[in-house]
């Protein structure tokens, strides 16, 4: 999978983990889920990480490690760092755990904030980028929690959000959402070449035992000649 790399500016407000002004600076906390939301912005994956690395998203400040469009998917945040993308410090059955715990994933929807709609065709192809990259990263990123716990919307931690609008908009949208994870995670499992069949006219040659002293390999050794294989050997390496 082809994830663009264009992270924030270390010293920025909204990069907390690189800022030396922030409460969260040098904490690196292996994260345990993935945060789903809905961009509601009328860019694409490049554009809204450029907005979050030089616009309003300093000042407000606002953060997310993944940025995901029908033809893109941009990492601003590495993970493991903070970012600024749930807005649960208010959460008191888990107070700062989307923040600090979690990759903030943002899809784009191109919404346009003059007509007040989005571009539905360009929006359903992010999402389904989206559904790849999520169980792409489940297999690649070991701290997550085991699939489906791993995945949660928006609204786990900051349940006013209504986030992903899109996603949970629709009738059982969100089980939906994480069973298409499911199947894509279960199409790459299918997909791994096979093992390579063992061969057996090949000879494998297995080499036991470390010692300490020298008679006891010695030993070792004519045993081994003794049972017929002939071609045993000792390789002997220096302690330094």
């Amino acid at each position: 999978m082809n994830i663009i790399e264009d992270l924030l500016p270390r010293n920025q407000q909204n990069r907390p983990s690189q800022n030396p002004s922030s409460s969260r600076y040098k904490i690196i906390i292996p994260p345990k889920y993935i945060t789903v939301h809905n961009a509601w912005s009328p860019w694409d994956a490049k554009g809204l990480n450029e907005y979050q690395k030089t616009g309003g998203a300093i000042t407000r400040p606002a953060s997310w490690h993944l940025s995901v469009c029908d033809k893109y998917i941009v990492q601003g945040i590495p993970f493991g760092e903070t970012a600024w993308h749930a807005g649960d410090y208010r959460n008191v059955a888990n107070p700062g755990v989307g923040n600090t715990q979690s990759i903030g994933m943002e899809i784009c929807d191109f919404y346009d904030y003059r007509t007040k709609r989005n571009d539905q065709a360009r929006y359903l192809k992010a999402e389904a980028q989206s559904i790849e990259l999520v169980a792409y990263m489940i297999t690649k990123v070991p701290s997550l929690l085991p699939y489906p716990d791993c995945i949660v919307p928006h609204t786990k931690w900051r349940a006013a959000s209504g986030c992903p609008s899109r996603i949970l908009g629709r009738r059982n949208g969100w089980e939906e959402y994480v069973e298409k994870v499911g199947e894509a995670l279960r199409n790459m499992e299918e997909e791994k070449p096979p093992a390579p069949p063992i061969d057996e006219d090949v000879f494998y040659r297995v080499i036991v035992g470390s010692y300490n002293d020298r008679s006891n390999a010695d030993r070792r050794l004519a045993e081994a000649k003794e049972k017929g294989f002939s071609d045993a050997f000792i390789v002997a390496f220096r302690r330094t």
